[in-house]
């Protein structure tokens, strides 16, 4: 009922504000009392931001409307944004010069929402005081009695979920408290002339404690427990002055834990890290905080995985990567963190799989690719693709391809060869297809020569003996034979006509 009252008497408050305005704006303002220098009747002021009033009518903040009876404030004080917008009012008997009023005070937002709705007494804050985001969201509560907050407060997010409650004194916050965090979970305990002190309580969204901790001076200080769901402690250590000191044990992702000492807030010395089931993921020395020196780490059976170097947290130097089976699966070098240096990878079996310089963590120079049949690869990378001459050998180590590539595409002239190194076929890839004229060998040691255009056969073919005598010629359309197609014999002359249309012989 009382709620109901005041938001009644806020939209009576208003409506008598916009009828006595702009009955105001038909009157004379700034006058005198006659021929006195006492001002009376509506008066307008120009303020700054501060509420120090300015003579500039285009540079200002806020534009007072005050109502004056022979020198003396009386009735309402309003005040608004450059906008028109009402920023604040109050209905008043007196006004001390340092803009402290009697009875309710109303602030606006811009955009007219409520900002705060104040209680003054004696020219002093006193009472209930509500505060408001500008979407009329409630941002606080609280008393306040003789200009100084005293009582209970309550305190929201702009969700409109609960952040803090507890008493104030004075402007300070004493007693117990209850300290919410945005996602839901909270904290309980004591704050002694604006200081946390003691044993606070950390619970979670279901009301179950999964942290305790203690606070001296407004700082953290002495033994910090962290707990599981069924209230077993799974981390901690100790504070002084606000800094970890000593062993610790830390909870981390997916439920793991980490264990180590720290010296003055920072983690040094070796650290142990854990996964959810207790099983050691792995280990290594921090220094300043930053990871430093060799670190180990482990697969499930706990064998070694990894064997790492790093330098002010980054990666630096030899790194070991193994298989399950505990053989060496990468080898290389990092320098600042990039992979820079001789980088070799091997199969689960232990055969190289390939080898190559890496600069700034991307292929560079000459490399060797190797295949599970005993053959392999070489070439020249740039910046991790495929650039310039590469070769492809057999197991036998005869080569069988070589050709050019450009930014990870075949481009250029390439060669195949047969298991004797005899030239099977030569031409030219054009964007990873053949492309222009291209030189054939059958199985027989016959030529066959003509153009591709992106890997189809187009134009003019002939199929000569491998001795250069004609056998047949004709042409291809997008890789089909087309048109008429001539037969030779020995001599030269031509023997036969064959028609094709799509591929197919024309009868």
């Amino acid at each position: 009922m009382l709620k109901r009252r005041s938001l009644l008497s806020l939209l009576l408050l208003i409506m008598f504000t916009s009828v006595t305005f702009l009955l105001a704006s038909k009157q004379d303002i700034n006058q005198f009392y006659k021929k006195t220098r006492v001002k009376h009747g509506l008066w307008h002021q120009y303020l700054d931001e501060n509420m120090n009033p300015v003579t500039d009518t285009l540079d200002y903040k806020y534009l007072r409307h005050v109502n004056y009876d022979r020198g003396a404030i009386r009735g309402f004080v309003k005040h608004y944004y450059k906008n028109g917008q009402l920023y604040f009012e109050a209905y008043m008997t007196q006004f001390d010069p340092d803009g402290f009023a009697d009875g309710i005070v109303y602030y606006f937002h811009e955009n007219g929402k409520l900002m705060q709705q104040l209680q003054y007494e004696n020219g002093r804050l006193n009472g209930t005081a509500i505060y408001y985001y500008d979407t009329g969201i409630m941002s606080s509560k609280g008393l306040w009695q003789n200009g100084a907050q005293a009582g209970h407060w309550s305190y929201y997010y702009s969700n409109g979920l609960p952040a803090s409650s507890g008493v104030r004194f004075g402007n300070r916050k004493e007693g117990e408290w209850k300290e919410y965090f945005e996602d839901g979970k909270y904290s309980i305990g004591f704050y002694e002339n604006n200081q946390k002190k003691g044993l606070w309580l950390y619970y979670d969204q279901k009301d179950v404690v999964i942290m305790t901790g203690e606070w001296l001076n407004g700082v953290r200080d002495g033994q910090w427990k962290y707990y599981d769901v069924q209230g077993k402690v799974v981390s901690g250590g100790s504070y002084t002055e606000g800094k970890k000191q000593g062993f610790w044990t830390e909870p981390t992702a997916g439920g793991g834990r980490s264990e180590g000492t720290y010296l003055n807030e920072e983690k040094t010395g070796e650290w142990t890290f854990y996964d959810s089931e207790g099983i050691m993921l792995y280990k290594g020395n921090y220094s300043a905080n930053l990871r430093n020196g060799k670190w180990t780490a482990y697969d499930k059976s706990g064998k070694v995985s990894q064997e790492l170097n790093y330098l002010n947290d980054k990666l630096h130097g030899v790194a070991v990567y193994y298989n399950e089976r505990g053989l060496v699966s990468t080898r290389g070098e990092w320098d600042n963190g990039l992979q820079t240096g001789l980088w070799v990878s091997f199969s689960p079996d232990g055969k190289k799989l390939s080898e190559g310089l890496k600069y700034n963590g991307k292929k560079t120079g000459k490399w060797f690719e190797y295949y599970d049949d005993g053959g392999y690869e070489t070439g020249p990378y740039a910046e991790d693709r495929h650039n310039g001459k590469w070769q492809y050998y057999n197991a036998n180590g005869m080569l069988y391809a070589e050709g050019q590539w450009l930014d990870d595409i075949k481009h250029g002239t390439w060669t195949y060869f047969d298991s004797l190194g005899v030239v099977v076929s030569t031409g030219t890839m054009e964007g990873g297809k053949k492309n222009g004229n291209w030189q054939e060998t059958g199985s027989r040691g016959e030529k066959l020569s003509g153009n591709y255009t992106n890997d189809l056969k187009n134009g003019e073919w002939s199929h000569s003996t491998a001795g250069g005598q004609l056998i047949e010629k004709g042409f291809f359309v997008n890789g089909l034979q087309e048109g008429i197609w001539y037969k030779y014999d020995k001599n030269g002359d031509v023997t036969a006509q064959v028609m094709y249309k799509n591929g197919e012989k024309v009868k």
